[in-house]
């Protein structure tokens, strides 16, 4: 269980002053480096399942369980380590549904990082492997 109630307190409080910048997940960027601007919107943390949401400005969602030493404020913002992190986003300039849902799912095992890439509801598009060592589980640049 994500013990520090106060952080995410804080977060919710301070969302307008949240980090804003492009997203990299276990060294792995969500686009090309510094090419996308992702701002906080919403956090929620769900302690029956130890999860933290948050919602980004253009409909994303980044679901984290188990979050671990999140770290936040104007010009900084991580979380260490996760078990398992799913990025979601409508693909930009099409309409918000299920057709252009992309998701990208990241499981922790042991040092190595699971990649599992998909679209809409059944649409499997790919699958990797990356190291995680030394890598913070979510980071805004």
């Amino acid at each position: 269980m994500y013990d520090d109630k106060t952080t995410i307190d804080l977060m919710q409080k301070n969302i307008n002053s949240l980090k804003k910048g492009s997203l990299r997940f276990w060294g792995d960027w969500f686009g090309r480096p510094m090419d996308n601007y992702h701002i906080i919107v919403y956090v929620q943390f769900v302690e029956s399942d130890n999860t933290l949401i948050l919602k980004f400005n253009e409909g994303e969602s980044l679901i984290v369980l188990d979050p671990v030493n999140i770290k936040f404020n104007s010009s900084e913002f991580y979380i260490r380590s996760a078990s398992k992190i799913r990025w979601e986003w409508f693909s930009y300039g099409q309409p918000r549904n299920i057709q252009n849902l992309y998701y990208r799912e990241y499981v922790k095992q042991d040092r190595s990082i699971i990649v599992v890439s998909g679209k809409g509801e059944l649409e499997y598009l790919g699958k990797k492997t990356i190291a995680a060592v030394g890598q913070h589980a979510i980071e805004v640049c």
